[in-house]
């Protein structure tokens, strides 16, 4: 029996996991041009890509196992044709779906749609506050993505609906940390039910390296956390929860929090990986010494050769979630995330 037929015979065996949840990378076309991004500042390999609907239904054999699927990666997902499409295949198993946008394409005909096709989460990313997010996430506007939330909360009303809950995705710089108590100025009472307050993970160049929390000092960090921690504290019933998720390499109660024992990445082509920075990391590192290591790697398998189950009970698979690395490791041993402050500490 040939290496190829005993995979098939194996992956026809291997059941598909129970996860908490999926991530689809459906789209890495961007109208955008965020100068930390991967995409926005052309250092993804597979940019440009729109996930075809072939790959699309390979993913989606596992969706009555998973808790949450998240229709978006390392671009705009409404620029799919087929995004309502695959809405409906989520919400058809009875599944949670969500998705994080830009804000740049909404009006209210697509919030309509959005509305009336059940989306349960929709996440809309911010880069600071006024124009810090305009200079940061070029391509988009803060006060338009503002009146953006406000409209998609009349729509729902207008509808009698309760869906999408809207969260915003919030990255802290630097030069924007002094925002933080102003926060709520801007996110009290716009029916914004989470903020989720992350700090930069990967920089394409030495400029946004700068604005990096995890070259603060410590104490100005714990400072951070601190007031991050009062907007919880003083909210009210008209205030979102804030959730942050901040990096630093010596701060109390670190680790990775991609939770990769219960969740995956699909990539826009197909590619599994253990989490979204696997991609830009396995691309981007130096061309000398760790890089020989990693460059080859393009992930544990891809749904459109091999089944799920069969990707996820592989020993390369198993061998990474079980002991700490295994093909990942000298990926997992780059990544910033590896410092993520627990949100509960």
């Amino acid at each position: 029996m040939g290496k190829q037929m005993v995979q098939t015979f194996w992956d026809r065996l291997m059941p598909n996991p129970f996860l908490d949840s999926v991530q689809v990378n459906i789209s890495t076309r961007c109208n955008a041009a965020c100068r930390y991004c991967p995409t926005g500042t052309g250092k993804l390999p597979q940019r440009d890509r729109l996930m075809d609907m072939t790959t699309f239904e390979a993913v989606s054999d596992i969706f009555p196992y998973v808790n949450y699927v998240h229709l978006q990666g390392w671009g705009e997902p409404f620029l799919h044709p087929d995004f309502f499409r695959m809405v409906a295949a989520v919400k058809a198993v009875a599944v949670p779906v969500g998705a994080t946008t830009n804000g740049v394409l909404m009006t209210d005909d697509l919030m309509e749609r959005i509305i009336a096709a059940e989306l349960d989460v929709l996440t809309f990313s911010l880069a600071g506050i006024g124009e810090a997010h305009n200079r940061n996430r070029k391509g988009t506007d803060f006060q338009f993505i503002m009146e953006t939330i406000s409209r998609l909360n009349a729509l729902k009303t207008i509808a009698g609906k309760l869906r999408p809950q809207i969260h915003v995705a919030y990255l802290l710089t630097q030069s924007d940390r002094s925002a933080i108590p102003a926060l709520p100025t801007y996110f009290s009472g716009k029916g914004i039910s989470e903020v989720m307050i992350s700090s930069l993970a990967w920089a394409p160049d030495a400029a946004v390296q700068r604005e990096m929390l995890s070259t603060l000092p410590l104490p100005v960090f714990r400072k951070l956390q601190r007031e991050i921690a009062g907007l919880n504290a003083e909210r009210t019933a008209h205030d979102p929860v804030y959730r942050p998720y901040l990096i630093h390499p010596r701060a109390e109660g670190t680790g990775c929090l991609e939770h990769t024992n219960r969740s995956l990445v699909i990539g826009v082509e197909g590619a599994v990986w253990p989490c979204i920075m696997a991609e830009p990391i396995c691309a981007n590192v130096p061309a000398k010494g760790i890089r020989k290591k990693i460059v080859d790697f393009q992930g544990f398998g891809n749904v459109n050769s091999r089944s799920l189950g069969g990707i996820w009970w592989s020993r390369a698979y198993r061998t990474f979630r079980h002991s700490g690395g295994g093909d990942m490791r000298h990926v997992c041993r780059m990544c910033p995330k590896k410092w993520t402050a627990s949100p509960n500490g």
